[in-house]
C-alpha cells in the first residue's frame, strides 16, 4: 500500500509539471476559479522572492513548473510562458530572486497572473543555468519549501524555509 502511495504520487506531479509547461501564457488577465489552497480575484501581480540564496546560484534562471491542483487552481512561475514553454525566467541575483506567478487551471483558456491568498505545499523552484526559448531548461538543482503562503498573490520566504538539492 505504501508503495501505491508513493507511485499515485508521483503521477500526481508528473501530471501537474506537465500541465504547467501547456498552461502559461504572457498576457494578463482576469480570473474568478477558487482554489483549495487559494482564491482568486481579477488581475494580479503575484511573485515569491526568495532572499539569501546560495552565492553560486546567482546567475542563474529560476522557474517553478506547478505547485498546487491543476484541476482547482495550481500556480507556475515564469516570467514569460507562451503554449507549452517556459519562453523566459527571472535571473537570481544579490542573493535573491523574484518570480512572476501565474495561476493555471484544467479546462480553462488563459493563464491569468495569480492573486490569490492561501497556502501551497511542495512548492519547487528549480534553477537553471540557460533561459533558451523552446528548450527544456537542464534542472542544475532544485529548491523546495514545504509550505508558502500568500497573501494577495505574493509572499517573500528566507532560504531557511526551504531545502536545496544539487544536480
Amino acid at each position: 500500500m505504501k508503495n501505491f502511495t508513493k507511485l499515485l504520487g508521483i503521477i500526481a506531479l508528473v501530471a501537474i509539471i506537465g500541465f504547467s509547461f501547456a498552461a502559461c501564457s504572457s498576457g494578463g488577465g482576469d480570473d474568478s476559479s477558487s482554489s483549495s489552497s487559494s482564491s482568486s480575484s481579477s488581475g494580479g501581480n503575484g511573485v515569491l522572492t526568495i532572499t539569501g540564496i546560495l552565492p553560486e546560484l546567482n546567475g542563474m534562471y529560476a522557474y517553478i513548473e506547478g505547485a498546487g491542483d491543476v484541476y482547482k487552481g495550481a500556480i507556475i512561475g515564469a516570467v514569460e510562458c507562451n503554449g507549452p514553454l517556459i519562453i523566459s525566467s527571472p535571473r537570481a541575483s544579490g542573493g535573491s530572486v523574484t518570480i512572476p506567478l501565474w495561476l493555471y487551471t484544467i479546462g480553462k483558456s488563459d493563464t491569468p497572473r495569480y492573486s490569490g491568498n492561501g497556502t501551497f505545499s511542495a512548492v519547487t523552484v528549480r534553477f537553471s543555468s540557460t533561459n533558451e526559448p523552446g528548450k527544456v531548461l537542464p534542472n542544475r538543482g532544485q529548491f523546495i519549501i514545504n509550505s508558502v503562503t500568500f497573501s494577495n498573490g505574493s509572499a517573500t520566504i528566507p532560504w531557511s524555509s526551504g531545502q536545496y538539492y544539487s544536480n
